[in-house]
Order: C-alpha cells, then sequence, then structure tokens
C-alpha cells in the first residue's frame, strides 16, 4: 500500500486514522477470501482491534466504529454494513465492499 502522507508530517510515525485502518483491514480480508464475495463478515473484537479503537466503554468503541465505517462509506470504499453493530466482543457484522475498490485491487494485480 502506499503511504498515507510523508512521514514528516504525521505527528507519530506509527499513526494512521481509524478508517485508513478499518480500510487496510477489510482489504486485506478480501484478498484472504481469494476475492470470492463483496460481503465480508467481521467479529466486533477483530474490527476494533484491526482498526486501534482502545475505547474502554463499550457504547463509545461502538460510536468510534460506526465513525469509522461511514467515513469509509462515505469515501466510497464500502456500499454499507449491517445497521446494528454487535455489542459483545465475539458477534459478527457484515460490510460491503464497493465494486469499483475491488476492481482496483484486480487490475493492480495484472
Amino acid at each position: 500500500m502506499p503511504r498515507l502522507v510523508e512521514p514528516k508530517k504525521l505527528p507519530k510515525a506509527a499513526h494512521s486514522a481509524t478508517h485508513e485502518l478499518l480500510r487496510a483491514y477489510l482489504l486485506f480480508r478480501y484478498r484472504q477470501t481469494r476475492m470470492k464475495s463483496l460481503t465480508l463478515t467481521a467479529t466486533r473484537q477483530t474490527a476494533l482491534e484491526k482498526a486501534n479503537i482502545t475505547n474502554r466503554n463499550p457504547r463509545q468503541a461502538t460510536l468510534t466504529l460506526r465513525k469509522a465505517l461511514d467515513k469509509l462509506v462515505d469515501n466510497g470504499t464500502i456500499e454499507g454494513y449491517s445497521g446494528a453493530l454487535p455489542a459483545k466482543p465475539h458477534e459478527t457484522f457484515e460490510v460491503t465492499l464497493a465494486a469499483h475498490v475491488v476492481h482496483n485491487l484486480t487490475d493492480d494485480d495484472e
């Protein structure tokens, strides 16, 4: 993946926005599933970990995850996600990737 911005412009070298981390994870998962379906299933715990959401309050963590998913919808990475996000760590939710993002991935592989 290309760099987000120049390292000296970042406050910390390891900094990435929550929605960017979540985007990277979802695209990685898509490749792991051998690009069979645009709809991915993720557990709440995995999504929080991969997006580096560390809120201790579960409601606040859900709100942060929802904001990150909404940003991905706004920027066209995903078409949508299941309405009610899970409250328990092992519960799952679905995310549907945007077709144009997937086609860009397959074009890069050729």
